[in-house]
């Protein structure tokens, strides 16, 4: 993988591109929803191994901003519909070991984490939404930063 692959959170496809405002801090790579509110309102995916759609954050390039600057509550998010096969440089979270190929659902808070499965080898009570492309160890992480980012493949 080329080194210029990690300043944008579209790896492959193409995603369906939309904006809306922001409810909360939202970094670009976190796996999102849509609120309840009357304006069209994102924030960081809030249901631990939830349904979800495949919505990640962007990079506001159109403002020159790159993949590190956050939006604030209130800005205009720029966001993926990203589809199966697509790749994303999505957010891990604190605490994950994820290997290569390990499947991953939401962590609650706008990062993946492993979909564990029980001890029959089955993963229940969680949605899997993405493969990961790479091994990415957060085990030591105590607080998000740019090396939690790990490129997954969306299911």
């Amino acid at each position: 993988m080329a080194e210029n692959d990690r300043d944008t959170i579209t790896i492959k496809g193409t995603p369906v591109k939309g904006e809306a405002l922001a409810s909360g801090v939202v970094k670009p790579g976190y796996l999102l929803e849509r609120t309840s509110a009357a304006t069209d309102t994102v924030k960081a995916h809030a249901t631990k191994g939830g349904k979800a759609l495949m919505m990640f954050a962007l990079e506001d390039d159109l403002q020159g901003d790159g993949i590190d600057d956050n939006y604030a509550s209130g800005d205009l998010v720029q966001f993926g519909i990203f589809r199966s096969g697509d790749e994303v440089l999505a957010w891990i979270a604190n605490g994950q070991a994820i290997a290569k190929a390990d499947d991953l659902s939401s962590n609650g808070d706008g990062t993946l984490s492993e979909a564990v499965p029980d001890s029959s080898g089955i993963i229940t009570e969680t949605h899997v939404i993405a493969r990961a492309r790479e091994a990415c160890d957060m085990s030591g992480s105590s607080a998000v930063d740019p090396s939690g980012r790990c490129i997954v493949e969306i299911l």
